[in-house]
């Protein structure tokens, strides 16, 4: 314990004496690690809400009672507008000069996307799909507009934030002691949210039903508004990118594809990217689980929510020792791997009577390897840093622009599977009652005393 006291005594004596100024051979002070991850920490719960398509999107399926057609055809309408806008965001990345940076001139949007936030908050969707027969589709012209506006422009802030650290210093090992610094503080936004959306809905709703504008009005309104914050990462902060100023970068497309092409930890990294309609289904059955089959009060499943994501706070606070230890590419393919068999683990025990007590295990491990905050960005980081001392030229944008194009093919052939997956079950993307295990769910009620759904969606109990 006195040796833990003295190690705590040391870090507030060298947190003062580098405040302002780098400690020597490095380049950043403590004091914009600690803006930047203000800033970040922000930036997760104010970019909380956004409009999607997907196939049993909480808010445009379940709320607004899009069909999984409608559903399915405007994603694949999205992801051809994405197809079509990232050549445009890739060349904008690798060729903008600016005076305020690489990235923190992305991050000056943080007020406009505020705005259009509460805009797509607050348009009358329910009133305009009921005011006659053509109302459900100008209902969703509505969505997709007001969807890809502020998606767009909540993008760049994200890109903006999240990137910067790939830019504040030249030195690997000082990148990635920031990354995890910044990650233990910044992932306080996680915390927070696990707390606050599952609490909003017992505060908001009646009988923990939470698919109602009022619960998504009434909860995202106030942590959109703490998007001003964000902006104390654009004002505490400097880019140190080793790039002549004289330099105009101009990165053709066939030229970027070569570049990256050949590179192999780029394409773990995006393997991991890409099962993401896995991981996915992890959130899907907690979330069915508690608001569907009722088996915790939504207060309930948002304290476990938060123990659980206490691990990562140690994954991340490990990953230095990891990296070094075992190597960031080792480290990625076993995470990828080992989830999984984690993933797979859910359906031994979700039927069961200790479904709660096996989710919270299973997803207390998944996210301690879950270090993806500090091991992806210092593979982020080397990647690029390699690829500029290859070839001479920095294409950062170039690899967004190579994933989203692989990536969203592969989304567009599992998105198709998802649907296939509801209609085997008995669930055909229109009646959203059939996914409830209880008819008129009464939460003053005990389990024992509800009325159970003839047909529920999945369920047998």
């Amino acid at each position: 314990m006195g040796e833990l006291i003295g190690r705590i005594k040391d870090g507030v004596v060298d947190l003062k004496m580098y405040w302002r100024q780098p400690r020597p051979g490095e380049y950043v002070p403590y004091r914009e690690v600690v803006m930047l991850s203000i800033g970040w920490m922000a930036l997760l719960l104010s970019i909380s809400w956004t409009i999607g398509f997907g196939v049993g999107n909480q808010f445009t399926g379940m709320t607004l009672k899009m069909n999984n057609t409608q559903l399915l055809v405007m994603s694949y309408v999205c992801t051809g507008i994405g197809y079509l806008l990232t050549p445009l965001n890739a060349w904008i990345i690798d060729n903008l000069r600016s005076s305020d940076g690489k990235y923190r001139v992305y991050i000056k949007l943080a007020l406009p996307s505020m705005v259009l936030t509460l805009v797509s908050l607050w348009l009358p969707y329910e009133r305009v799909r009921d005011s006659g027969p053509f109302g459900i589709y100008i209902m969703i012209a509505m969505l997709f507009i007001v969807g890809q506006v502020q998606g767009y422009v909540q993008g760049w802030v994200n890109t903006g934030v999240t990137n910067l650290v790939h830019v504040m210093t030249p030195n690997t090992q000082e990148r990635t002691k920031i990354m995890a610094i910044t990650s233990i503080i910044y992932s306080m936004g996680y915390t927070i949210g696990n707390i606050y959306f599952p609490l909003m809905v017992d505060v908001l709703c009646k009988n923990g039903d939470k698919y109602n504008m009022r619960y998504f009005r009434g909860t995202y309104t106030p942590v959109a508004l703490l998007m001003p914050i964000v902006l104390v990462a654009y004002f505490g902060t400097k880019e140190r990118l080793v790039l002549p100023k004289s330099r105009i970068t101009k990165m053709s497309f066939s030229n970027s594809m070569r570049a990256v092409a050949g590179n192999k930890i780029f394409w773990i990294k995006c393997a991991d990217g890409w099962n993401d309609f896995l991981e996915g289904a992890k959130g899907n059955i907690w979330d069915w689980m508690v608001y569907r089959a009722h088996i915790m009060k939504s207060t309930t499943y948002g304290v476990l929510n938060t123990v659980s994501y206490n691990a990562n706070f140690w994954g991340m606070l490990l990953s230095p020792w990891f990296i070094k230890k075992f190597g960031k590419r080792n480290i990625k393919i076993f995470k990828n791997i080992f989830q999984i068999f984690l993933i797979a683990s859910y359906f031994l025990f979700y039927k069961k009577a200790y479904a709660a007590i096996g989710f919270f295990i299973v997803y207390t491990i998944d996210r301690f390897i879950d270090t993806y905050n500090v091991i992806d960005s210092a593979i982020e980081s080397d990647m690029r840093d390699n690829q500029q001392y290859l070839i001479g030229e920095r294409i950062d944008g170039a690899f967004g622009l190579i994933q989203s194009y692989a990536g969203g093919a592969i989304g567009a052939v599992t998105g198709l599977f998802i649907p296939w997956v509801y209609r085997k079950k008995g669930f055909d993307g229109n009646d959203y009652s059939v996914l409830d295990v209880y008819k008129d769910y009464d939460e003053t009620k005990p389990l024992s005393q509800q009325t159970k759904n003839p047909e529920p969606y999945g369920y047998s109990a």
